[in-house]
């Protein structure tokens, strides 16, 4: 019975292994509740990583969080779109700022000014950094709103600690149910459409503009999902065959020696 358990605690340890990568990143997504930083999700503690998605349809529109920070801790963040049509077909000035706003009453945007695209190999998505920033945090809530006046998704990330788990306030995690209800990938593939002064949304082509001079020098991409999720997939797999196959062997050798004789 011993043995059993020591597999067992072995193949959960192996399992997590593959597992915590993928999820450790927690994914928030915000929507239209989250109009100002004081209705967003609070984090603690803002040193955690995570990552914010969400879309703005109009100039009216603003998504917004807090974070606590504690003096001397460091304020990393980065502003990223996802590497697809129509984002990569906006001007830098056209996609979405974020303000940010420190305890004593100072603040800051951050605008596009960079593009640097990269895939994310643990959701299967690719997309193109705009802006990064970093400095000593003072003490205290942060506020972080997001606002624009051209339709366009978005991603937020904060922090550099990977801490599966952590506890948001004021937030609500979705229910995912399987890959076909995950709400990242229906976040990448349902682009966004502009709304006008009478809240009909404009097409993508409407959306665009004709000058190309600050346009994001990158071609449509598509979310490289199934060689991700496949290959996630085939790892837990093969750790589930280990762990079967130790199973099995160790129950051959034990029948082979045969019942233990006792002394006496």
């Amino acid at each position: 019975m011993r043995r059993f358990l020591v597999l067992g605690c072995l193949t959960f340890l192996l399992l997590c292994q593959f597992a915590a990568p993928v999820s450790a990143h927690d994914p928030i997504f915000l929507t239209s509740e989250h109009d100002s930083a004081k209705t967003g999700p609070f984090l603690p503690d803002g040193t955690i990583s995570f990552a914010f998605y969400g879309d703005i349809g109009s100039e009216k529109e603003n998504r917004g969080f807090q974070a606590v920070f504690q003096a001397g801790q460091t304020l990393q963040i980065s502003v990223l779109i996802p590497a697809a049509l129509p984002e990569t077909n906006l001007r830098f000035e056209d996609l979405p700022v974020l303000q940010v706003t420190r305890p004593d009453g100072t603040s800051f945007d951050l605008a596009a000014e960079m593009s640097v695209e990269f895939y994310e190999p643990y959701t299967g998505t690719t997309y193109v950094r705009v802006n990064e920033f970093r400095e000593i945090a003072q003490e205290g809530i942060h506020d972080f709103l997001l606002n624009g006046n051209i339709a366009a998704r978005f991603v937020v990330s904060i922090g550099a600690i990977e801490r599966f788990g952590t506890p948001v306030e004021r937030y609500a995690r979705p229910f995912s149910l399987g890959s076909g209800s995950d709400p990242l990938r229906q976040w990448f593939s349902n682009a966004p459409e502009q709304k006008n002064e009478t809240g009909e949304r404009l097409s993508v082509n409407e959306n665009t503009t004709n000058d190309q001079s600050e346009l994001i020098e990158i071609e449509e991409a598509v979310p490289e999902s199934d060689d991700s999720e496949s290959t996630r997939n085939l790892l837990v797999f093969a750790t589930l065959g280990i762990a079967v196959t130790s199973f099995t062997v160790w129950g051959a050798i034990r029948g082979l020696r045969g019942p233990q004789k006792t002394a006496g």
